[in-house]
């Protein structure tokens, strides 16, 4: 698993590449991708999310991203 996090850092690729990659099992190294996913989202601050939904013009609210970051903090 560790092999994973060794090629990102010589390729200093960071965790978003990690989260982004389609893994083809549910293997050892999903696990990877979760820690990824988890630190991605820990980042989006409903400020950030709001940017974001005015850049790309998405609708719905921050109520998603607000509550996997309660979710992770309980």
């Amino acid at each position: 698993m560790i092999s994973e996090y060794a090629l990102a850092m010589k390729a200093k690729a960071g965790l978003s590449t990690i989260s982004g990659t389609i893994h083809p099992y549910p293997t050892y190294a999903l696990g990877n991708r979760r820690a990824a996913d988890l630190f991605t989202t820990s980042m989006l601050t409903p400020s950030r999310v709001t940017w974001i939904r005015r850049l790309f013009g998405l609708r719905g609210g921050t109520a998603g991203a607000i509550a996997i970051n309660e979710d992770r903090d309980a």
